[in-house]
């Protein structure tokens, strides 16, 4: 028995215009160098980004005082800096699943009750995940009956 190839439909991309990988790396060089911060823009996104992890931060104590449960600032921020280490390693979308795993661990070494970190980390992912996707989503739509 005779296999026969199958064959794919030419491209629709004339052949003058294909692009290697090594375009894309120089279009990605070229678009670093011609990103250039000041020291104080630089300093600014700093200051940005650690209030950004701060008041996340601060979000899941909340959430944690909602449910009823409590843990000491320093308890709370290792766990807290352990769900951003474990964001890393995730292939995931948004980190489900890791970040909130490594949140419920963390806030559990703290002595925290399991139902009571179970739901202050689903209550946490609810809003610093899912009313930022919902608000994304809103926009979206918003802009693209916009451009009707």
């Amino acid at each position: 028995m005779v296999s026969q190839a199958k064959v794919c439909p030419p491209r629709r991309r004339a052949p003058t215009t294909a692009v290697t990988d090594v375009d894309h790396i120089e279009n990605f060089v070229t678009q670093l160098r011609a990103a250039r911060l000041a020291p104080a823009q630089a300093t600014a996104a700093s200051a940005f980004a650690l209030i950004n992890w701060l008041l996340d931060a601060a979000c899941l104590a909340a959430c944690l005082q909602a449910v009823g449960g409590g843990a000491g600032l320093v308890d709370l921020l290792l766990a807290f800096c352990a769900g951003m280490a474990a964001s890393t390693l995730t292939l995931v979308p948004g980190g489900l699943g890791i970040i909130d795993s490594a949140l419920i661990f963390g806030l559990l070494t703290a002595g925290v009750a399991t139902s009571t970190v179970i739901a202050a980390v689903v209550l946490y992912r609810i809003i610093s995940f899912g009313v930022i996707i919902g608000t994304g989503w809103i926009f979206w739509l918003l802009i693209r009956h916009r451009d009707r």
